[in-house]
């Protein structure tokens, strides 16, 4: 069960983003023990925020739960700290960031390039459709005005009964 549980928060951990990384983010990719220092920080402090929700500022419980997320907070940074004094997973952080950097630039082109080819499409569209209103005929619009003015006026329901509605309604 262990085992299962330690490669789902792997997997979270590792899922590919498209944002750029920061060095902590980077280095949390890279240490179990910082991903794992990292996941207690946010949950201390989804938890303070709740506390404070639920019971307010003046209560012991909310003192309580900013004391455990001030202290989840120093346990990451110490383990930062001691991470960016080894050299060699420094080098594999900057190198996941440059990946992180690159396939995010990636991903905004992509992004750039689908919005203009959308636009594209959307001019070519309007001038079709302006090529097809230069064609439309008139005598369509007058032919529907005569079907209309000539039709039989019991088809519609006449002024003075939709007064007497209004009425009998109110």
């Amino acid at each position: 069960m262990n085992i299962v549980a330690s490669q789902l928060e792997t997997v979270v951990v590792t899922a590919p983003s498209v944002r750029a990384l920061g060095e902590t983010e980077a280095f949390a990719a890279l240490d179990p023990l910082l991903a794992d220092l990292n996941k207690q920080y946010l949950d201390a402090r989804e938890n303070r925020v709740q506390v404070l929700k639920d019971f307010g500022a003046d209560e012991p419980m909310a003192e309580m739960a900013l004391l455990v997320e001030d202290s989840a907070w120093c346990a990451v940074q110490t383990r930062y700290m001691e991470l960016r004094t080894q050299r060699e997973m420094m080098a594999q952080a900057q190198y996941l960031m440059e990946e992180a950097r690159i396939e995010e630039e990636r991903a905004a082109k992509e992004k750039k390039e689908r919005e203009a080819e959308e636009q594209y499409k959307q001019l070519q569209f309007a001038a079709q459709m302006s090529e097809r209103k230069k064609g439309v005929d008139v005598s369509a619009l007058w032919l529907a005005l005569y079907v209309l003015f000539f039709m039989d006026q019991k088809s519609f329901r006449s002024y003075h009964a939709s007064l007497q509605f209004n009425r009998l309604a109110a």
